[in-house]
């Protein structure tokens, strides 16, 4: 097995796949945050949340693309990252929600879903009265 992706492998990566022409606005996000690899992966998001937006297909496919290997072998540092900077910030609402969702692998949208499962059960623990009505959703289910 190869070693896993790091944090510079990620720069690397994200640098070759969307050069500074045309993508001056990830390049310039990559640079300001040097370091901050949090900042770093939260500037693809916002980009695979333009390219979502506008249904630019092509880039939304490279950054599920990329995503995917980077997905697949992460350091613990990257992982991190990965799921709180990125997967956290992409959702699927929206006319182009739907299409944006079958263009995850299907590692990601595991990895997506496990994500919002462990930001249900925050919240749930955080406020009460959102733990009481789901418990009353689920007894008026299992009544039916």
């Amino acid at each position: 097995m190869s070693d896993a992706f790091t944090a510079d492998d990620y720069v690397r990566m994200v640098k070759i796949e969307f050069p500074a022409d045309p993508y001056s606005e990830l390049a310039s996000d990559l640079v300001e945050s040097d370091g901050l690899l949090h900042l770093q992966v939260s500037a693809l998001a916002r980009l695979a949340r333009e390219a979502k937006r506008t249904a630019d297909w092509g880039t939304y496919r490279r950054i599920m693309r990329l995503a995917d290997s980077l997905w697949r072998n992460p350091d613990h540092q990257l992982l991190n990252a990965l799921n709180v900077s990125f997967l956290e910030h992409i959702d699927f609402e929206g006319p182009n929600g739907a299409h944006a969702w079958q263009l995850l692998s299907p590692e990601l949208q595991i990895g997506w879903r496990a994500m919002q499962a462990y930001l249900e059960k925050i919240a749930l623990h955080c406020n009460p009265s959102l733990r009481q009505a789901k418990d009353k959703n689920r007894k008026r289910r299992k009544r039916k």
